[in-house]
C-alpha cells in the first residue's frame, strides 16, 4: 500500500463525514469502501476512525447538536501551527468558521472559507497524523477546489500554503495543480455553468476504487446516485456520486501515469 509518512504544510491529510445518520453512514462506506470502524465514546463526540487493512483512511462523525450544515465531505490540509495559518488566511482574503478546536491527545483544528466560499478544514497533529495510506482502493486519492473566482482561489492557496501553482488549462478546461515540493497534492479548477446555479465553491473529495463502473453499480444498490455514466481521464477512470444522505465524492479506478 501507498503509506503516508511526511506531513508538510498544506499536505492534503484527513477527510471525515458529518452525518445525520452515522450508523447508515457507517453501513455505506463500509459495504462500498471495504472500511472497518472503531467507534468512540461521548468523550469524542461518538467519531468512528474509518480503517481499511488496519490502517486510518476517514472518519465518521455525527454532526454538532444545533448547528445547521450540509452532510459533506470535509477535508484537512496539514499545518504545524493551526493559529498561524488561520491567521495567513485571514490576512489573505479568507475567513474562520468558529474557533479552532483541541480534539485531546489527537491535533488541533480549525475550518477556513477561502475567498470563494469553499471550506477546508486544518490540521495540527498531536498524535493523530492522517490517513495512513493514499492512493489505493478504499482510500484518499485526491482532492481540488472547485471555484467561482479563479485568480483569486490560486492566489489565496499559493499565498496562504506555499503551493506552487502549475498550470494546466486547455482547449478551454481551467484547471491547475497545488504543488509541494514539485509533487501535485491537489487541483483548482472552475465550476462549470452546465452544474446549474445552485452548486456553490467546494472542495471534492476522491476515493481510490478497483473499478469504476462496478462501485457506481454498488452505490445505486447501496441507495446512493451518480452523476452521469464514469469517465475515462489520464489519471483513471473517475465517476461522481453521492451517498444516500446526500454526500457528494467521487471514486476513481487509478492508472499509472
Amino acid at each position: 500500500m501507498s503509506k503516508v509518512t511526511t506531513r508538510k504544510l498544506g499536505q492534503p491529510t484527513w477527510v471525515d463525514l458529518a452525518s445525520d445518520d452515522p450508523d447508515a453512514a457507517r453501513a455505506f462506506y463500509g459495504s462500498l469502501l471495504g472500511w472497518e470502524f472503531e467507534v468512540f465514546g461521548p468523550e469524542f463526540g461518538a467519531y468512528s476512525m474509518a480503517r481499511r487493512g488496519g490502517a486510518d483512511v476517514a472518519g465518521i462523525g455525527p454532526k454538532p447538536p444545533g448547528v445547521v450544515m450540509p452532510t459533506a465531505w470535509n477535508l484537512y490540509l496539514g499545518t504545524s501551527d493551526v493559529d498561524a495559518t488561520v491567521a495567513s488566511a485571514l490576512a489573505h482574503g479568507g475567513g474562520v468558521l468558529g474557533e479552532a478546536f483541541e480534539v485531546p491527545g489527537t491535533g488541533r483544528g480549525a475550518m477556513l472559507q477561502d475567498p470563494a466560499g469553499a471550506i477546508v478544514g486544518l490540521w495540527q497533529s498531536r498524535g493523530m497524523d492522517g490517513f495512513a495510506i493514499a492512493g489505493e482502493p478504499g482510500a484518499f486519492a485526491w482532492c481540488e477546489v472547485w471555484t467561482s473566482d479563479n485568480d483569486v482561489s490560486r492566489a489565496f492557496y499559493r499565498d496562504v500554503f506555499g503551493y506552487e501553482v502549475h498550470d494546466m488549462t486547455d482547449d478551454g478546461f481551467v484547471y491547475a495543480t497545488l504543488r509541494i515540493d514539485g509533487d501535485d497534492v491537489a487541483g483548482v479548477g472552475v465550476l462549470d455553468p452546465a452544474w446549474g446555479p445552485g452548486v456553490p465553491p467546494h472542495w471534492a473529495v476522491y476515493f481510490a476504487v478497483e473499478d469504476a463502473d462496478a462501485a457506481v453499480g454498488q452505490v445505486a444498490a447501496l441507495g446512493g446516485q451518480a452523476a452521469g455514466e464514469p469517465t475515462d481521464t489520464p489519471y483513471g477512470r473517475v465517476a461522481t456520486v453521492t451517498d444516500p444522505q446526500g454526500a457528494h465524492f467521487r471514486v476513481i479506478a487509478m492508472r499509472e501515469v
